[in-house]
C-alpha cells in the first residue's frame, strides 16, 4: 500500500477546494518534515514528471525532487529560489542532500553536477559549481580561508575566465587551459 496525503486548501465560502497528491517516497520525505507545518508548507501541486525519470512536488515554499539514482530531497527557502531560477534539475542537477545546516549559520544543498547551493545570512545565496566548486570543496568548503560564497560563478575579465567570489577572496577558471586560480583578500 502506498501512502496518499490528498492536502485541501483553505475552503472560501463560493470558492472550489483544491486538492494535491503528495505519495510515496516524495510523502514520506514531507511527512517526516512535519508535512503541512514543514517549512515547505502545503502541497501547491500534484506529483509531476521531472527530467530523466524522476519525479516532483511542489510546495508553498519549495520542493521535494525523487529520482531513482539519488532518492527524495527537499531544496526549499532562498535556496529553492535560487535553483528554481537555474532551471533546477535541467541546470544544477537533482538534489543529492537536503538542506542542511552548517556549523556556523548557513544553509547549503548538494546538486548531482557537481554544483551546491549556499546561503548565510551575512552573505546571501549563492551556486558553486564545476571546477570552482572541486577546488573550494577540497579547500574546506565554507570553513576554508576562502569562506561563504558571495558570487554566482560569472564571467572575469578575460575571454573565457569565470570567476566566484568568496568572503576572503576568489576563485579563478579558465575555459581553454581549465586552470584554477585561487587569490585571498
Amino acid at each position: 500500500m502506498i501512502p496518499v496525503a490528498v492536502v485541501a486548501m483553505p475552503l472560501v465560502v463560493n470558492q472550489p477546494v483544491h486538492a494535491q497528491a503528495v505519495y510515496g517516497l516524495i510523502f514520506d520525505k514531507w511527512a517526516s518534515m512535519g508535512g503541512s507545518n514543514s517549512a515547505l508548507g502545503a502541497a501547491k501541486t500534484d506529483e509531476q514528471p521531472a527530467a530523466r525519470g524522476g519525479r516532483f512536488n511542489e510546495f508553498k515554499n519549495g520542493f521535494i525532487y525523487w529520482h531513482p539514482k539519488f532518492g527524495a530531497h527537499a531544496v526549499y527557502g532562498l535556496i529553492g529560489v535560487k535553483w528554481n531560477q537555474l532551471r533546477r534539475e535541467n541546470g544544477l542537477g537533482y538534489p543529492i542532500t537536503d538542506e542542511l545546516p552548517t556549523a556556523n549559520g548557513g544553509r547549503f544543498n548538494d546538486f548531482e553536477n557537481n554544483a551546491s547551493i549556499y546561503w548565510h545570512p551575512n552573505t546571501g545565496t549563492y551556486a558553486v559549481y564545476g571546477d570552482i566548486r572541486t577546488k573550494w570543496v577540497s579547500m574546506g568548503r565554507e570553513k576554508s580561508r576562502l569562506g561563504y560564497p558571495t558570487s554566482d560563478e560569472q564571467p572575469s575579465g578575460s575571454a573565457g575566465q569565470r570567476v566566484s567570489n568568496f568572503q576572503g577572496g576568489a576563485i579563478y577558471w579558465n575555459s581553454g587551459s581549465r586552470q584554477v586560480t585561487v587569490t585571498y583578500k
